[in-house]
């Protein structure tokens, strides 16, 4: 067996199922003390680009170089 065959093999054992990952989730209320603090962190590290995803048209250059805006697709540009 060549190393391509032998890495499909390793990939095709039996895996979990999404239901039974659900059951090992620990979730937090977003509007919980704890969620909030979760948020604020996250900003913290991250920034808040929420109207990158909402599609927010973006006229101030200091945004144009953040990291977010790789994940911004121009509708000009969709088809390309």
């Amino acid at each position: 067996m060549n190393s391509r065959e032998k890495a499909w093999h390793e990939n095709n054992k039996p895996r979990e199922t999404i239901h039974d990952r659900m059951k090992s989730m620990t979730f937090v209320d977003p509007w919980s003390e704890k969620g909030m603090q979760e948020s604020e962190e996250f900003a913290k590290k991250y920034g808040r680009a929420w109207w990158v995803y909402v599609g927010v048209p973006v006229n101030q250059k200091k945004y144009l170089d953040s990291w977010i805006m790789q994940f911004n697709i121009k509708e000009n540009d969709e088809n390309a």
